[in-house]
């Protein structure tokens, strides 16, 4: 099992989920929902530092890892501009279309008063916390 233990040192993992996502793909085809795929993906490496990992883990979900955020503010803005991004509409299949996303934070600050975690529970903090985006009505973060 793979622990994160960074000294005085923060990884926050963003968990996202596409809000409409099916829509797209149910009436417009999956051809449409691979080129809306592409978009997200650019999009999300442009709202973060060439340092931190964009990865698509499924379907619609991607996650975020970012190293070394300073404070909840950092965290938030990084997040907002994620949800921003996303929300401006695109181009596919010669359509305008919009797609929002859900965004679940999880946080890991490294010191030694804080026991360590695993990799699998810091993604679980935040997969958890996209859900409750979800429930609160999409297209937000939250922890």
């Amino acid at each position: 099992m793979l622990t994160l233990q960074r000294k005085n040192r923060s990884v926050i993992c963003f968990f996202l989920d596409l809000d409409g996502f099916k829509q797209i793909n149910d009436l417009h085809g999956l051809s449409a929902g691979d080129e809306v795929l592409r978009t997200v993906s650019g999009r999300l490496v442009q709202a973060v530092r060439a340092e931190d990992t964009v990865a698509r883990v499924g379907g619609d979900e991607f996650i975020v890892l970012v190293d070394e955020a300073s404070s909840a503010a950092d965290v938030e803005l990084i997040a907002s501009r994620m949800v921003s991004r996303q929300s401006e509409p695109l181009f596919a299949s010669e359509r305008t279309l919009q797609v929002g996303v859900s965004v679940g934070i999880g946080r890991f600050d490294g010191d030694d008063s804080k026991p360590l975690i695993s990799v699998d529970e810091l993604l679980n903090r935040a997969d958890q916390a996209m859900y409750r985006v979800k429930r609160a009505g999409k297209n937000a973060f939250g922890y």
